[in-house]
């Protein structure tokens, strides 16, 4: 047999070139997208799922608790246990002298009858305490002072910080605040607000007539960042729906207008108070006082 002419040998060696060049070049793209052989594409997976693992072991990140009413020591004046004892929880609206426009002066209480009724307190041994310490020891076993009493006020008008807070300060009582968000854009800036906050009273809530009892509790604990567990019901009004929206918005407890001393017998969204009005004066106070403690 004759042999392949040049030309023939020549197309020969240049089909074969052009098949292994492209199988190497089919192999290197494998190699690549599998990561090689020599172990870099293992190592590769191997760092991303330890990577994942890693991130799946992290704990999430928690929002920092916020700060909680302080408890009664115990060493407070004849500190006792009281899971069973009833308080009296006053409520004041404005302290000022009412103004000839006003459409209720009766919930306008004059400065100087303000300071009667808190002198009266402190001379007969009353100390004030919060709604938080008084839950603390019906449910979770804290300590009340002798003769507790709290001294509340609704809705938060600016008369509060200008003329209740000097008087009690001076006496070393707390108060709570059931304030209405909407009073800071209002009648309570912020920053009174707060100076009552830092002179240690309570922040409650007081929701507005629009009915979103959640959404005043959340703007309240954000701009404040202080828990809020207590509501006290705007103008006193509730019935079973009410009390349902503040349970289920968080809240350990409401409090009403009715008349008489909050007690742990009470359903804990039907507690009562003692409103205070223009011309109880101290004398008053204690008419009402040895009224619902008789």
């Amino acid at each position: 047999m004759s042999d392949p002419s040049p030309s023939r040998h020549a197309r020969t060696v240049a089909v074969s070139a052009l098949v292994t060049g492209f199988v190497l070049f089919v192999v290197a793209i494998v190699t690549a997208v599998s990561g090689g052989g020599d172990g870099n594409g293992d190592r590769r997976v191997g760092a991303t799922t330890a990577t994942t693992e890693r991130a799946e072991r992290r704990p999430a990140r928690r929002r920092p608790a916020l700060p909680a009413q302080p408890s009664v020591p115990a060493n407070a004046p004849g500190a006792h246990k009281a899971p069973d004892e009833a308080v009296a929880v006053l409520v004041y609206d404005v302290i000022n002298e009412p103004r000839a426009d006003t459409a209720d002066p009766s919930i306008w209480v004059p400065p100087d009858e303000f300071e009667a009724q808190m002198t009266h307190l402190a001379d007969n041994g009353y100390h004030a305490v919060t709604m938080r310490q008084v839950w603390a020891a019906w449910k979770e076993g804290g300590v009340l002072p002798s003769k507790p009493i709290v001294i509340s006020f609704d809705t938060g008008y600016h008369s509060v910080y200008a003329n209740a807070l000097p008087v009690m300060r001076e006496r070393q009582f707390p108060g709570t605040l059931f304030l209405d968000p909407a009073q800071t854009e209002a009648d309570f800036p912020v920053s009174e607000v707060k100076g009552l906050i830092g002179a240690g009273w309570e922040l409650g809530a007081q929701p507005s007539d629009d009915g979103d009892v959640p959404g005043a509790r959340r703007r309240l604990q954000r701009e404040f960042g202080r828990r809020v567990e207590f509501m006290s019901y705007p103008g006193g009004r509730f019935d079973p729906t009410a009390a349902t929206a503040a349970e289920s918005a968080g809240f350990l407890g409401a409090l009403t207008l009715e008349e008489g001393l909050a007690s742990p017998d009470e359903p804990p969204f039907e507690l009562d108070r003692i409103p205070i009005r223009n011309g109880d004066g101290a004398e008053g106070l204690a008419r009402k006082l040895a009224a619902v403690a008789g």
